[in-house]
């Protein structure tokens, strides 16, 4: 799901690249990408992991709803910053690599940081809500929204999206915990007129303990 998202999104955003170079398509990029991270958010509560079927398709098919549209808005951005950054064709070869190198340094951290420390430390869905909004403020900074009536307006629009989903608690984590592997959630149910106290590890139910 992820390859086909980046596919999508970099061919889309080669397409964005070459008809509208300019500062204002990457901050608009840059604001569908921080809305579509905000989706997730959204969509991820409201798939649940029952499945009649295939479990293979289900997930596929998860995946497919919560990330295929952040993914492929997110591979919008490369080729448009390339386009953008490149001055010359004598320079063109340091410009690439120098962008690839980069891009590579920056996912190489941020996997090791996020990993091993801030989903421990601070959750997935709280890491991707400060994604959201961080997109948001580089996307202002790149397109300098307040010079242009309409972007300003849209993106008004997008920080009260982004503060609504806050407030309505979209961003608060389900889990009863979240350490570097699960989502670990614990409740009560009733099964057969007993009362069990539920370990649920990511959609698995784990243990099922008779309070009696």
């Amino acid at each position: 799901v992820v390859l086909v998202g980046m596919a999508a999104g970099n061919s889309l955003g080669g397409w964005l690249a070459d008809r509208f170079p300019r500062q204002e398509t990457l901050a608009l990029c840059l604001g569908v990408a921080a809305l579509a991270c905000l989706s997730i958010l959204v969509t991820n509560r409201g798939v649940t992991g029952e499945t009649n079927g295939s479990l293979a398709r289900a997930i596929v098919l998860h995946g497919a709803l919560v990330f295929l549209l952040p993914v492929t808005a997110l591979g919008t951005l490369s080729p448009l910053v390339l386009r953008l950054t490149l001055t010359g064709v004598s320079s063109a070869g340091r410009t690439v690599g120098l962008l690839y190198a980069w891009s590579t340094a920056g996912a190489l951290l941020s996997g090791f940081l996020t990993g091993w420390w801030l989903i421990a430390q601070f959750g997935v869905y709280a890491l991707l809500f400060g994604a959201c909004v961080a997109l948001l403020v580089l996307a202002a900074l790149v397109g300098r929204v307040w010079l242009h009536r309409r972007l300003f307006a849209g993106f008004s629009v997008a920080f009260v999206t982004a503060a609504a989903a806050w407030s309505l608690g979209f961003a608060r984590s389900p889990c009863t915990q979240e350490t570097d592997y699960f989502c670990i959630q614990t409740y009560v149910t009733t099964l057969a007129g007993r009362e069990l106290k539920v370990m649920r590890l990511d959609m698995l139910v784990h243990t099922l303990t008779d309070l009696e």
